[in-house]
């Protein structure tokens, strides 16, 4: 009995890993499809990424990003060869994990950063984290989301600083990233039956 016991707990706990790997490269293929055909989001705005923290009790990562896409074939009349693409965070649920969610928006307007239509990629996340890449340096936040700041314009003048920017390095304010790096954290969810040794 306890072997049976035994064999039975290993194979619910390898089950749940498993579902949880699978949704992780899941998430991963769509996010490295859409950064692979990335192109800039609109006149204002190039490419963003904010780092971002969510939680009521335990602050996680929750970096979320926003840029346009030609990983897209158009469906309907007047949907160009692109759309606005955005990934976040989303919850907690009753776990205390959220979800990974994506936004698709193929007729882009003037308000680049919302409308289109959601979707769940991915639950079970305790974690989104994304770094960008310049050619020399990471970068944890991209871009500028104000767009009078003068530095998130595609040339931006070379020693002007404001509030908006103090935070941010110019050579990642605007114009797209090299590379982006993406850590996806999944809970370790012990099921019920088993021990957590």
């Amino acid at each position: 009995y306890l072997l049976l016991n035994s064999g039975s707990q290993t194979q619910r706990l390898i089950e749940s890993r498993i579902a949880g790997m699978q949704g992780g490269r899941i998430a991963m293929d769509l996010m490295m499809a859409d950064l692979r055909a990335a192109v800039p989001l609109s006149a204002q705005f190039d490419f963003i990424g904010m780092n971002r923290e969510l939680g009521a009790t335990q602050m996680i990562p929750a970096d979320n990003l926003d840029f346009a896409t030609q990983n897209y074939t158009p469906k309907y009349p007047g949907e160009g060869p692109f759309c606005e693409v955005s990934y976040f965070l989303n919850g907690p649920d009753e776990s205390g994990e959220y979800t990974l969610w994506r936004r698709r928006d193929a007729t882009p307007d003037e308000e680049p950063l919302s409308g289109g239509t959601l979707e769940e990629i991915v639950g079970g996340l305790v974690g989104l984290s994304i770094q960008y890449y310049d050619g020399f340096s990471w970068y944890d936040e991209w871009g500028s989301t104000n767009p009078e700041d003068p530095m998130s314009a595609p040339t931006p003048p070379p020693q002007e600083t404001t509030e908006t920017n103090l935070t941010l390095i110019p050579g990642n304010l605007s114009g797209m990233p090299e590379a982006v790096g993406v850590t996806l954290s999944f809970a370790r969810n012990t099921p019920q039956g088993t021990t957590n040794a």
